[in-house]
């Protein structure tokens, strides 16, 4: 997809907001324990998600099917 213009700040935010699925992703299933230690991992992991729901990401990743 080529853009003329930049997208507007709804659009911006929108994708800014459904991209909180792929932190998830990242912080949840692909970083092992071993690397950070489990109290780091789990405020991140803990942080992520309230984020995701914060940000209703779920009901806008459904938008795309």
């Amino acid at each position: 997809m080529v853009w003329d213009q930049p997208p507007s700040f709804d659009v911006a935010w929108r994708e800014y907001r459904r991209a909180m699925i792929w932190g998830v992703y990242i912080g949840w299933l692909t970083t092992p324990v071993v690397n950070y230690g489990w109290e780091i991992n789990v405020v991140n992991h803990l942080r992520l998600m309230t984020a995701y729901e914060d940000l209703e990401t779920a009901s806008l990743v459904a938008e795309v099917r």
